[in-house]
């Protein structure tokens, strides 16, 4: 069995308000999420994924 592990990005159509707060002033940009998926190359059967804010690093997301 051959398991690819792989994210990605998306963005939401939510302003950050923390960003916002922050910098004193509206912002345009946006609040993203990231997606990380583990799935079987020959089946294409996915193990499992999970979602997460943007700056979430990917190896964090494996489980033993």
């Amino acid at each position: 069995m051959d398991i690819a592990v792989d994210s990605t990005g998306f963005s939401t159509s939510n302003r950050s308000r923390w960003y916002d707060i922050r910098i004193k002033r509206k912002s345009s940009r946006r609040e993203c999420i990231k997606l990380h998926v583990s799935g079987d190359i020959e089946t294409g059967v996915t193990f499992s994924f999970t979602i997460t804010p943007w700056n979430r690093h990917d190896s964090g997301n494996s489980k033993d």
